[in-house]
């Protein structure tokens, strides 16, 4: 004993040393989880099999890093032979379970951390918002935002995601005792919140019955502010849809792209004669991107007329063949001129406004300016909708009685908005 050669030591040292080396095991696998956590990369595959070109990006990377690594390399091979044999080893930290423990346990940190600087920031500001996942379920993002003391005399503003929560109802009362609950859980006194953003869905933004408006009941200080950009997306949509005329526009621009897009050949021919520029889906909600769309619209409409004659030369099915019969009367009318240079000028005006409300610098009353700007050009647009046709179709039957050719270019420099 004295020597230190008796067998409690001996054992003692063993427990020790294995115990150093499933330390050392441990982080590396902290690491790679780490290291694909920081860049939103894949960590499961197809396989649990060490070996596989399936088995994803977790254990293929300790397998590249057990060739160099002495202790992860026994370990490894001690699994792959467990799995070659089909037995079981009772602890390997390699499983799916074992991932999403380490997850979970990463998360847990990094949120505990979160709330520490959000308790010494004291005041803090709430947003909330829904979707559905793959698995169909809506799952409720809860963000945070703060003002963190980075630098003693220098501040800095932060945005940090919370937490996932389901929440299958959507009436305002439900996600308001939703958004309490969460904020309980993670010991975050709502007394504190100065502020709510969320959408401008009846559910959140409603006078009497939003989420909004019982949050502010309970803590009066939290004042409410609707998403701008989302503002932004219903103010184009609502402007759309109360025009016939530019449903009608919309509706021939995404049947075109669909037309093209619906086999590589007509995309061939229509890629001969824009010779690099593209066509360009709608999206539903945000409107700052069909401005693309359009575009190709504005100043290659002769050449998208001309392949879509070729493309009715093809075999085609009948409602293929009905669909581009009708975009080539529609757009080979003054009408869908006319509405590619309006609608050019309102979508220019929308995505101005969406980049100054995304942009970090920007400031509330520069987007409050911008977008009041907006609602004020698109009302004057709509005053004097009928006093513009007027003057348009009196150049055009000018023109067409001298026999002159009537362009989008010559008539835009006289329109007013």
């Amino acid at each position: 004993m004295k020597t230190d050669q008796s067998i409690e030591h001996l054992m003692n040292c063993q427990i020790l040393n294995e115990a150093d080396a499933w330390r050392k095991i441990l982080e590396r696998i902290l690491d790679v989880i780490l290291f694909l956590g920081e860049r939103g990369l894949a960590i499961r595959g197809k396989s649990d099999i060490i070996g596989d070109s399936h088995s994803g990006n977790f254990l293929g990377l300790l397998e590249l890093i057990s060739h160099y690594d002495p202790i992860l390399k026994e370990h490894v091979i001690k699994v792959k032979q467990s799995q070659d044999k089909g037995q079981r080893l009772q602890a390997h930290y390699l499983s799916n379970r074992s991932q999403n423990e380490f997850i979970g346990l990463c998360a847990a940190e990094v949120r505990r951390q979160i709330i520490e600087k959000c308790k010494s920031a004291k005041y803090f500001s709430i947003m909330a918002d829904a979707t559905l996942d793959v698995s169909h379920t809506k799952q409720s993002s809860f963000v945070i935002r703060y003002v963190h003391e980075k630098e003693p005399g220098k501040f800095l503003i932060e945005e940090r995601f919370l937490i996932f929560a389901d929440c299958a109802k959507k009436t305002g009362s439900d996600i308001a005792e939703l958004i309490l609950e969460t904020l309980e859980t993670l010991k975050i006194c709502f007394e504190d919140c100065r502020g709510q953003g969320y959408d401008n869905g009846v559910n959140m933004s409603g006078k009497y019955k939003g989420v909004q408006a019982i949050l502010q009941k309970k803590n009066p200080l939290s004042v409410f502010s609707p998403c701008g950009c989302h503002s932004l997306n219903l103010c184009g949509q609502n402007a759309a849809s109360s025009c016939t005329d530019a449903e009608t526009f919309f509706g021939t621009v995404q049947t075109v792209y669909t037309i093209f897009s619906a086999s590589p050949q007509r995309w061939e021919i229509l890629q001969r004669r824009l010779h690099g520029v593209s066509l360009h889906g709608q999206s539903g909600t945000r409107w700052t991107e069909r401005l693309e769309s359009i575009c190709p619209f504005y100043n290659h409409l002769s050449q998208i007329i001309e392949s879509l004659k070729k493309v009715k030369s093809l075999y085609l099915t009948p409602k293929a063949k009905t669909e581009i019969r009708g975009a080539l009367k529609y757009m080979s009318s003054f009408k869908c001129v006319l509405m590619s240079g309006i609608l050019l000028k309102v979508l220019t005006l929308i995505d101005r406004c969406n980049q100054v409300i995304q942009s970090r610098k920007a400031t509330i009353d520069i987007e409050v300016e911008n977008i009041e700007a907006l609602i004020s050009q698109l009302k004057s647009v709509r005053e004097e909708w009928p006093t513009i046709l007027e003057e348009v179709h009196r150049k055009v039957k000018r023109k067409s009685f001298f026999g002159e050719q009537i362009k989008g270019d010559d008539l835009l420099p006289h329109l007013t908005y």
